[in-house]
């Protein structure tokens, strides 16, 4: 009967040593490019909207559906002028679809965020955390796509002008 059960114990210790099979959330084809650290405006302050326009053309070509979200926020805790109840600024994303999961990802981001897809809002709201109030998001139209990201910066967005994550065009 020993000999039964130690080749049994044996083959059960190996298995725990060795751990469950890890699951990799965002390791999928789409996120390896959303990685790559060639895309313009990657770390650098202030290129958010080169960035996204990058990345969700690169998304494009290989066959994903994304699309560029554009948000404005308030950080409270950011000093302003005294009469200023809070810093008021935007930022633009790219959210898409890979392996039946939802993600953002941005410039200053390694990886990108696993989010459920929502409303642009929500969205923006559960990548950028707690500490951010997201006032206003939409999805970047097509047309706007094609105007200089200089023309794009700065524009206030407000959340009437939402629409649902990848919507067909």
């Amino acid at each position: 009967m020993n000999r039964l059960i130690l080749p049994s114990l044996l083959a059960w210790l190996a298995t725990c040593a060795t751990g469950p099979a890890q699951v990799h959330i965002g390791y999928g084809p789409a996120s390896r490019i959303a990685r790559t650290a060639d895309i313009p405006g990657r770390n650098v302050p202030g290129q958010c909207l080169p960035f996204a326009r990058g990345l969700h053309a690169r998304l494009q070509a290989a066959g994903f559906r994304s699309q560029i979200i554009e948000y404005s926020y308030a950080c409270p805790w950011l000093p302003t002028a005294a009469d200023a109840p809070c810093a008021a600024l935007s930022h633009a994303v790219v959210a898409y679809e890979d392996e039946g999961r939802t993600y953002i990802a941005d410039n200053q981001s390694w990886a990108p965020t696993w989010v459920p897809k929502a409303s642009p809002v929500t969205m923006a709201q559960r990548f950028s955390g707690i500490q951010v109030a997201v006032r206003g998001a939409r999805i970047m139209p097509t047309e706007d796509l094609r105007r200089p990201p200089q023309e794009m910066i700065g524009r206030r967005l407000y959340a009437g002008r939402s629409m649902p994550l990848l919507a067909s065009h």
